[in-house]
């Protein structure tokens, strides 16, 4: 359909063709960070320790809490702690 010239556009018309752009956009956003998450996904699954990538998953791509993940694996915040710094020392990020 052709695009009417904005001095010609009704009000409906500008909010339609305004929600398009924002759909479009936000379509945009979504394909992105679905790569990102891809992405972060396959660093967390590169490394060589379950216990890490369990944590790291946990974390970064069902955003669990520190609380629900220590609850969850049974272990002291403590000690979810110092394995969170030991899977990070692991990760390794593709060069982009």
């Amino acid at each position: 359909m052709p695009k009417a010239s904005p001095a010609h556009r009704s009000a409906i018309e500008e909010a339609v063709v305004r929600i398009v752009d924002i759909e479009t956009e936000v379509n945009n956003w979504i394909a992105q960070l679905m790569t990102l998450k891809k992405e972060i996904g396959e660093s967390i699954h590169s490394i060589n320790s379950m216990k890490c990538e369990t944590i790291l998953e946990m974390r970064y791509l069902t955003f669990m809490s520190w609380e629900e993940i220590s609850a969850q694996l049974g272990c002291s915040k403590d000690y979810i702690y110092h394995l969170h710094w030991k899977a990070l020392e692991l990760v390794r990020v593709p060069a982009s």
